[in-house]
């Protein structure tokens, strides 16, 4: 789904159930529900397609914040052996089963391209997973987690109802009993 449509899985919702940071291997079934991160330009592609519905309904955000989940920003660490590789590199999704929603250096914020990003001392992660994941996350020699900031600067600062969306998977999608990979 990332090469072909430019989407970033965050989580499978499926019945009342959300699995956080899926791997390549999970298969879509009818009915899922994907909470995903893109871009607003591809909403027309996406649409055009009998793959995938966009969920009106459903505000990405949040779900953010669903069944002990949740954003916060962290920093790498002085001395971190993390600076100077690329966030894909890192692997921090299969590491840490943590999502990274987005970056900022400075006052520039990235959503997309993250994995060739490399790192550097002053560079703030956005990640979103277990709130328990984030917490272990803090406590490594290579992150430390920064003050929460409040719902509304986050949203201002990293403009969540832009990029997060919901896609249903439909009964009929060609998607049916594919990998996240495929």
């Amino acid at each position: 789904l990332g090469s072909a449509l430019g989407l970033h899985v965050i989580g499978i919702l499926r019945d009342s159930r959300i699995e956080l940071a899926p791997a390549p291997s999970a298969v879509l079934q009818a009915m899922d529900r994907l909470l995903v991160e893109g871009k607003l330009e591809r909403m027309d592609e996406i649409r055009s397609l009998r793959e995938l519905d966009i969920q009106k309904e459903a505000s990405g955000k949040t779900l953010l914040f669903k069944e002990g989940t949740g954003v916060r920003e962290v920093q790498l660490k002085r001395g971190s052996a993390f600076e100077g590789r690329s966030i894909g590199g890192i692997g921090i999704r299969n590491l840490y089963g943590l999502n990274v929603l987005a970056m900022r250096r400075g006052d520039t914020i990235t959503w997309s391209g993250l994995k060739d990003i490399r790192l550097e001392r002053s560079d703030i992660l956005l990640v979103h997973g277990a709130v328990r994941k984030i917490d272990a996350l803090g406590e490594t020699n290579e992150f430390e987690k920064l003050e929460i900031p409040g719902e509304n600067q986050l949203d201002e600062m990293y403009r969540l109802d832009d990029m997060l969306f919901v896609v249903r998977v439909p009964e009929n999608s060609p998607l049916l009993d594919k990998y996240l990979s495929e």
